[in-house]
Order: structure tokens, then C-alpha cells, then sequence
């Protein structure tokens, strides 16, 4: 899936993220309006260090996805 600016808007409208905030959630997973949105909200609820990690799965769970 691509990112959009109707995608990165729908995400923003929907969680108050900034442009950069919802491009990368959406580039994290995939371009997946859902996941991106659940994405921000387990990052804000997380402490620094905590987001990374999560940052590092979800990554890892978008390359793993590309080689099925």
C-alpha cells in the first residue's frame, strides 16, 4: 500500500498527529490507515525507550510481511 495525502490527513483527522507523526506511522505499517492510527496511540501511551522498541517491531513486522 502507498502512502497518500488523503491518507495522512485521515490519519491526522482522526488522532491529532502532525504530518510527520502520520507519514511515519503510516510508512511503519505499510500505508494501513487502521494500523497507523492504532500505531500513534500505543506510541503516545509508551515512554521514550518503550517506543522505540515498538518502533523496531513494527518495522520488523513490515519486512518480514514483504518477504511472504
Amino acid at each position: 500500500m502507498s502512502v497518500t495525502l488523503e491518507k495522512v490527513d485521515e490519519v491526522r483527522n482522526r488522532t491529532g498527529a502532525s504530518y510527520s507523526e502520520a507519514k511515519e506511522a503510516l510508512e511503519f505499517t505499510g500505508g494501513d490507515v487502521l494500523e497507523a492510527i492504532v500505531y500513534i496511540e500505543q506510541m503516545r501511551q509508551e515512554p521514550p525507550k518503550k517506543r522505540t522498541l515498538l518502533q523496531t517491531i513494527y518495522l520488523i513486522e513490515a519486512v518480514k510481511s514483504l518477504r511472504n
